[in-house]
C-alpha cells in the first residue's frame, strides 16, 4: 500500500525511507512549529507542538474511566493532522505489541532501547541534560512549564513482546464495550511497562515520542473490535459505549486519577468551562492554548461525537464505501494543512455538483457548487482521494464512482490548478 492512502501501518513493515519521514515530520513539530505566545504567559505559550503533547497529557490524566479509549482516539487524531501540517502524506504507525519492538531503537529512528534515548531525540531538543529550567519527572510539580524540555527520556525496553495473540483476540472479541476496555487497558498497561522508563510512567509517558506506535495500536485493536462483521451498532455513538454511555465526570485532575465518563467533554480541547452539571465535574482542569484565551479555538465534543466514534483505517482493514440511493458523499481529503472537506451530490436535474471547505480559514467557508460531468440522473456518489497525482508530487486526485440506474460511472478530478474533472468513463453494470 504506497504512502498518502491515509491507511495507518504496522510501522515494522515500512521501508526506513518511510521512516525517515516519519522521524523527521516529528521532529519538525518540535523544532519548526510552536503555538502562539510566550513562555511567561498565563496560561503558558510558545510551546512546540511536541512538548504540546505531554502538556495536554499532564492536564487530564485519562486512565482507568470509559473515556479511556475515545479521548486517546482524539490526541491520536489530532496529532495525526499535527503530521499532516508537516508532511501531508504522512498517516499514523502502530506498533504491534504482540511482536518484539527492539528493531525499532536505532538512531536513525526510535533511538535507544535501554537507558537515555539518545539520538534523534537528543540532538533535536526533545529534553536537555543538565537543562535549567526543566520540566520535571513529576507531573504535578507546580513549577513544571510545558514550554521547558525535560532533562531526559529513558527506556528499558524487554525482550521479546508483552502480549499475545491471544490477548488481542479477547479484546476483539469481546462482547461489550466495558468488558472490551477493560481487557484492552490491561494490555496497554502491560505495553507501557515492557517499553519502561519514560513510557513507563504513565504521566510522561507522551514526552517519547514511541509512545504514538503504542497507543495508535491501542486505537487499532478499539477501531478492529468496532468493525467485526455483524457489530454494526458499534458504530453507532448512542450503542457502542453499551452501559458506560451515560458515565460523568468526577473526581480531580491533581489526584492523577480523575473519572472521566463518555458524558465529559474532551478536554482540553473543549475547554475548562465546557463541563457541566450534566457532563459531570471533573475539578482542577487546566486551562490549555490555544483552547483557552487568547486563540480560544475550543471545539466542544464528547466521547459519543461521531467524528470520535468513527474509527481510521488500518491496514488490517479498511473502510468500503458503497454508494447507496439518492446519497451524496462527503469526505476529509490532503488539500491544505488541515485538510479540506470535499463533497459531491447528484443534481436534481442532472450531472453532479462538487463542493468544498476551507479548513485553513478562519470562517471554513463552502465553495460551490461546482457542476461537471454528463447529464445523467445520477442517484448515489462515493469520493475518495488517492495517492495518484496529476501534478506528479500533489496532495493527489479526486477519484469518485456515481450510479445511473444500473450503471457505474468513473470521475477523476486532476490536483492542480484549474482542477478540471475527467469522465465520466462507465466501468460496470450491475
Amino acid at each position: 500500500m504506497p504512502i498518502g492512502d491515509g491507511i495507518r501501518r504496522n510501522i515494522a513493515t515500512v521501508s526506513q525511507a518511510e521512516r525517515n519521514r516519519l522521524r523527521d515530520a516529528i521532529i519538525k513539530l518540535h523544532t519548526q512549529n510552536h503555538y502562539p505566545g510566550g513562555r511567561n504567559d498565563m496560561p503558558t505559550g510558545g510551546v512546540s507542538y511536541w512538548f504540546k503533547q505531554d502538556e495536554i497529557h499532564a492536564h487530564t490524566h485519562v486512565h482507568n474511566c470509559p473515556a479511556f479509549l475515545p479521548w486517546h482516539r482524539e490526541l491520536m487524531n489530532r496529532f495525526e493532522a499535527l503530521l499532516r501540517e508537516v508532511d501531508p502524506m504522512l498517516s499514523l504507525y502502530y506498533w504491534d505489541w504482540t511482536t518484539d519492538p527492539n528493531s525499532l531503537f536505532t538512531s536513525n529512528f526510535m533511538g535507544n532501547p535501554n537507558s537515555d534515548a539518545g539520538d534523534p531525540w537528543l540532538s533535536a531538543g526533545f529534553y536537555v541534560p543538565g537543562a535549567s529550567p526543566y520540566r520535571s519527572d513529576n507531573e504535578f510539580d507546580p513549577n513544571n512549564n510545558p514550554f521547558d524540555p525535560p532533562r531526559d527520556i529513558t527506556r528499558f525496553v524487554g525482550t521479546g513482546a508483552p502480549n499475545t495473540p491471544a490477548q488481542d483476540a479477547a479484546v476483539v472479541n469481546a462482547a461489550a464495550f466495558p468488558q472490551m476496555n477493560s481487557l484492552l487497558t490491561a494490555e496497554h498497561n502491560g505495553a507501557h511497562g515492557f517499553i519502561g522508563g519514560t513510557i513507563g510512567d504513565p504521566h510522561t509517558s507522551f514526552r517519547d515520542p514511541f509512545v504514538f506506535l503504542l497507543h495508535s495500536n491501542v486505537d487499532r485493536l478499539f477501531a478492529t473490535w468496532q468493525r467485526q462483521p455483524g457489530q454494526t451498532w458499534r458504530l453507532d455513538p448512542n450503542q457502542v459505549y453499551g452501559t458506560d454511555t451515560s458515565t460523568q465526570g468526577s473526581g480531580d485532575v491533581q489526584t492523577g486519577a480523575p473519572f472521566w465518563g463518555i458524558l465529559s467533554p474532551l478536554e482540553p480541547w473543549a475547554g475548562v468551562n465546557a463541563q457541566t452539571p450534566a457532563t459531570g465535574i471533573i475539578a482542577n482542569v487546566q486551562a490549555t492554548r490555544p483552547w483557552a484565551p487568547p486563540e480560544n479555538e475550543q471545539v466542544v465534543k464528547d466521547s459519543k461525537h461521531p467524528t470520535v466514534v468513527a474509527p481510521r483505517d488500518y491496514d488490517n482493514f479498511t473502510r468500503v464505501h458503497l454508494p447507496t440511493k439518492n446519497s451524496s458523499f462527503l469526505t476529509q481529503g490532503r488539500f491544505g494543512h488541515r485538510g479540506n472537506f470535499e463533497m459531491v451530490v447528484p443534481l436534481t436535474a442532472g450531472g453532479l455538483a462538487h463542493f468544498w471547505r476551507d479548513n485553513d480559514a478562519a470562517a471554513l467557508p463552502w465553495n460551490g457548487p461546482i457542476p461537471f460531468g454528463s447529464s445523467d440522473s445520477y442517484d448515489a456518489v462515493t469520493i475518495l482521494q488517492s495517492n495518484f497525482s496529476s501534478s506528479g508530487n500533489g496532495p493527489g486526485n479526486l477519484e469518485l464512482v456515481a450510479r445511473s440506474g444500473n450503471r457505474l460511472d468513473f470521475y477523476w478530478r486532476e490536483d492542480a490548478a484549474p482542477f478540471p474533472w475527467h469522465g465520466p468513463f462507465t466501468i460496470a453494470t450491475i
